[in-house]
């Protein structure tokens, strides 16, 4: 079952797992623990107040 990741704590370029620990690197999505798990990441702008994110 997937779990949603965005409750987890960010420290620099990770993200840290809430249910499991594991870190992932919000920039690559790679998993510092396991090399074979991986997250979605998305390229994100700020311009002023408004956020751009790209995801086609």
């Amino acid at each position: 079952m997937a779990r949603l990741i965005k409750v987890g704590e960010v420290d620099g370029d990770m993200i840290i797992c809430p249910w499991h620990s594991f870190d992932f690197n919000v920039k690559t999505g790679e998993c510092s623990v396991d090399p074979d798990l991986r997250v979605v990441t998305y390229i994100v702008k700020t311009q002023g107040d408004d956020l751009f994110i790209e995801v086609a």
